[in-house]
């Protein structure tokens, strides 16, 4: 350690080398004062420290509701507890918006730091706009289509017209079909998952005969125990409702699906949904199961594989899917066996 360098300019150096803006406060009257802010700071908002030494902290930074909720900031700080929120800043650019979190290290003294988020925000509100956008209007536009495709073919004897509007009303169909499973991907993701103990049995059940009522009775063989408790949340039915529809729904011949049951170890079920299908591309099924990037010319038929993937992974569990030598489509799906879990 040198001795030459003083604590106080250990100190000045680590304060101006934090990427996130901070402000060093002192408590007057129970209000922050600012003392001191590090060069981030001087960037970001734009004024130097000699500027605003000994001005309130609330004269530059507001909580993102109103602003007599600083109050309870300032009373947090003073009272020696942490604070984290969103706050406004007001730089000399214009209001931003930054995470705060600060904390006082004694009753009159104290650090703010500030991360800005104002441009993400910014940027995922543009995209909710969009998607909302992009749903609404290509929905509307597909049954525009859908309609005058179904009106042709039934006004016209000219085989090759109908070809045409029959080819035009498959697209129009797969389009909706992918515009409604976004909309399923949005509401099912929408919010973090709360892990508990769910019995698979059941929602199997009541999956299977909702698909038999829609598809006109489809083979499908159900091989599990009484119960079977994982760790999931009520979320893993749209996993058996993807898995199944993409059985039965993309069959060109009667659809036989048989559902079992695995233990892999004693933490871990393997749950398997097999079908006589034509298959999956093993190019799709690459990009689905890796980390492999989508491009332009390689990329998946719908999103109800894609729903499964996200949600195992909330569970923490693991997707694999395969096609075998004799056809058909395995995919697995391995998730922590609860009653095994609790048991450990």
């Amino acid at each position: 350690m040198n001795p030459d360098i003083t604590t106080e300019d250990r100190f000045r150096r680590l304060f101006d080398r934090i990427e996130d803006a901070v402000v060093e406060f002192l408590v007057d009257d129970g209000v922050p004062v600012i003392a001191d802010v590090n060069r981030t700071f001087t960037e970001v908002f734009g004024y130097e420290a000699d500027e605003i030494e000994g001005r309130p902290l609330n004269d530059f930074i507001v909580p993102i509701t109103e602003r007599h909720e600083a109050e309870e900031f300032d009373q947090r700080a003073t009272g020696g507890l942490s604070t984290v929120g969103f706050v406004r800043g007001l730089t000399v650019d214009g209001s931003r918006t930054f995470i705060y979190q600060g904390a006082s290290t004694t009753g009159d003294h104290g650090f703010a730091f500030y991360t800005e988020v104002s441009d993400e925000l910014r940027r995922k509100r543009h995209i909710d706009v969009l998607h909302r956008i992009l749903r609404h209007n290509l929905r509307n536009e597909v049954n525009v289509v859908l309609g005058k495709a179904e009106s042709i073919i039934a006004k016209t004897d000219e085989p090759e017209l109908q070809r045409d509007a029959a080819v035009a009303k498959e697209a129009a169909t797969k389009l909706a079909r992918l515009s409604d499973e976004a909309k399923t991907v949005e509401n099912v993701l929408g919010s973090p998952p709360e892990l508990e103990a769910v019995d698979v049995v059941p929602i199997v059940d009541e999956v299977v005969a909702d698909c038999k009522r829609q598809f006109d009775d489809p083979e499908i063989v159900v091989d599990l125990p009484s119960s079977l408790v994982v760790r999931a949340d009520s979320r893993l039915e749209a996993v058996f409702e993807s898995l199944l529809d993409n059985a039965v729904r993309y069959n060109s011949q009667p659809a036989h699906v048989r559902i079992d049951a695995t233990p892999v170890d004693r933490s871990t079920i393997e749950l398997a949904v097999a079908d006589n299908g034509p298959g999956i591309p093993e190019a799709e099924t690459e990009i689905i199961t890796t980390a492999e990037p989508i491009s332009q010319l390689k990329h998946g038929s719908g999103l109800g594989l894609w729903l499964v993937k996200w949600i195992v992974e909330m569970y923490d569990g693991e997707l694999a899917i395969e096609t075998p030598d004799s056809g058909g489509t395995v995919v697995r799906v391995r998730l922590t066996y609860h009653a095994c879990e609790e048991a450990t």
